[in-house]
C-alpha cells in the first residue's frame, strides 16, 4: 500500500500534516518535535464542522492556505473542500 501524505508549513515553528487513513491533520511543533492533533478526530471519521479538537473529517487530503492564514483541506471522504481558521473547521 502507498500512503499519501501532505505537509504545509505555518511559519518556520509548525507543520501540518495529513494524517488520511485516521482521519485528522497533526500539528508538528518543528522546535520540540511535540505532535498534535489539530482537526479531525484521529482514527474516528466523519463530517462534522465546529471549533478545533470537535470537528470531523473524513480522509483528509490536499491542504493549501490563504494570505489570511485561513486554511483549505480537501476532505475527500466527503468530497467537500473545508476551510479551517483559527477558530475551528467550516
Amino acid at each position: 500500500m502507498i500512503y499519501k501524505f501532505f505537509l504545509l508549513f505555518l511559519s518556520n515553528k509548525f507543520l501540518l500534516v495529513t494524517d488520511k487513513l485516521n482521519h485528522c491533520i497533526r500539528k508538528i511543533d518543528l522546535l520540540t518535535a511535540y505532535i498534535t492533533t489539530y482537526a479531525g478526530l484521529c482514527g474516528e471519521k466523519g463530517f462534522k464542522d465546529g471549533p478545533l479538537g470537535h470537528n470531523r473529517l473524513s480522509y483528509p487530503d490536499n491542504m493549501g492556505i490563504d494570505l489570511d492564514g485561513n486554511i483549505y483541506v480537501y476532505d475527500s471522504g466527503n468530497l467537500y473542500i473545508r476551510l479551517i481558521d483559527t477558530e475551528g473547521i467550516y
